[in-house]
């Protein structure tokens, strides 16, 4: 895959109606906006239970009428017809949700799914080790999360976006190629078009490994290399690229740059296909998605 045909034309949004789902969805809607890319919304329920869980669903056009990008009343059309969205909300019967999104993502291409996370553990609940392994052999997309202590970067009262600092931990492993243009790509799907991107590098100053870019300002202190473009996705995205090597443990220094910078997003690159899950329990990556204060990407080493 070329770093230039990053894009997220197809969006999951697994969801349990909660609070911390609604902020996860407020942010799968701007992508999807923004993309122009079609999205699913996908709820499990009880099979035991007979009451109608329609209306539970988020409220797409109510969204998007409260941002001012379709009027008042519009018809349910109107998503497609004048935003170029195109939404499904999938409603299946079971007590797992994981099988229903593995399930779902077997049948479906989709480019990036995007869940909440709750309470202290870090992952959504119904990530447990007894059904997570299941997700580890079919799940091998890029996972927006959105943590409940995160303040998120996408306002739903009007829609705003604030993402201006982006965070990419690199290291020799996981292959830190594929940071760079994910960060890329992200800032795309949301419609920024400026933003300082900052390579993070904990360790020895002697031993930085090289992320395959060539971007500005970043060739010749350990992050130069080729395939990648400093330009952007689009030609008229300019990015701010930093590079910040600190010792210390990864996940203290990770914590400790997206607070004093403010970071709005972090991006980690996991071990890909076998390793992705596994990397959500008590390992680097789970323990920043534990405590960070902003949402996370995740993507498989592709």
């Amino acid at each position: 895959m070329s770093p230039n045909l990053i894009k997220f034309d197809s969006i999951l949004h697994a969801t349990d109606f909660s609070a911390d789902s609604e902020r996860a969805f407020i942010h799968a809607l701007k992508a999807a906006v923004d993309e122009h890319a079609n999205l699913f919304i996908l709820h499990v329920g009880d099979p035991n239970d007979d009451s109608d869980h329609w209306e539970s669903f988020p409220n797409v056009r109510a969204v998007l009428e409260r941002w001012g990008l379709l009027d008042k009343g519009s018809d349910r059309r109107a998503v497609y017809q004048k935003l170029g969205v195109q939404v499904e909300k999938v409603a299946a019967e079971g007590e797992s949700v994981s099988r229903a999104v593995v399930g779902y993502l077997d049948v479906h291409a989709v480019d990036l799914l995007v869940l909440a996370t709750h309470s202290r553990h870090g992952l959504p609940h119904w990530f447990r080790r007894s059904i997570a392994e299941p997700i580890a052999r079919h799940v091998n997309v890029p996972v927006l999360f959105v943590p409940h202590q995160a303040r998120g970067f996408v306002s739903s009262v009007d829609g705003r976006v604030s993402l201006r600092r982006v965070l990419v931990p690199i290291d020799h492993e996981p292959n830190p190629v594929w940071g760079p243009p994910f960060a890329e790509a992200t800032l795309h799907a949301f419609g920024v078009t400026e933003a300082e991107i900052t390579l993070l590098h904990v360790g020895s100053a002697d031993n930085v490994p090289d992320a395959g870019f060539s971007g500005a300002g970043l060739s010749g202190a350990g992050f130069s290399g080729a395939g990648l473009s400093g330009a952007g996705l689009s030609g008229a995205a300019h990015w701010n690229w930093k590079h910040v090597t600190r010792p210390g443990k990864p996940v203290d220094e990770i914590l400790a740059y997206a607070n004093e910078f403010d970071v709005d997003l972090i991006v980690m690159i996991t071990e890909g296909h076998h390793g992705f899950w596994d990397a959500l329990r008590g390992s680097t990556t789970e323990q920043v998605l534990r405590h960070a204060a902003c949402p996370i990407l995740m993507v498989p080493n592709l």
